[in-house]
């Protein structure tokens, strides 16, 4: 008996929807991420800089969970006026919910600091070097925390 196309798509699609659901189950189940995925270091600026960052885990900057000096070249100009920024992160954090404190030096000047808000899962701490040369910090819920690109 010939096997029609019909039956052959059916039955790969419940092959697939059935290891699709049972990966699902399994990442909601055992893979839940809470707390602080990595830290990304952008410079928009043209010049290159260098950032010493230091973050600790707790309000009073308890555990040094991130201790980095990180190089970042120059950002590129497009040619439509738009900057790509030179990137790096730091992936290598303890997974923790919590407030961190974050402080950095840029090219060996005064040191800064920045308190995070309660991070509660799944978070990047994001540290850019501006146009203008300031430095801006936030924070980000979009990184994929079970994907290759997380760090």
């Amino acid at each position: 008996m010939a096997v029609t196309r019909r039956a052959l798509l059916r039955g790969t699609f419940v092959v697939g929807a059935t290891g699709l659901a049972g990966c699902d189950a399994r990442r909601d189940a055992d893979d839940t991420f809470d707390g602080l995925a990595r830290v990304e270091l952008a410079n928009y600026d043209t010049a290159p800089h260098t950032l010493d960052v230091t973050i600790s885990n707790g309000p009073d900057g308890g555990e040094v969970v991130v201790e980095r000096t990180v190089s970042l070249g120059p950002a590129t100009v497009r040619t439509d006026g738009e900057r790509t920024p030179t990137e790096e992160w730091v992936s290598d954090v303890p997974e923790r919910t919590g407030k961190y404190r974050l402080k950095w030096s840029m090219d060996d000047g005064a040191r800064e600091t920045h308190l995070t808000e309660d991070i509660q899962g799944c978070m990047v701490i994001r540290v850019e070097i501006t146009r203008d040369r300031e430095v801006a910090v936030s924070l980000d819920g979009t990184v994929d925390c079970y994907g290759q690109d997380a760090g």
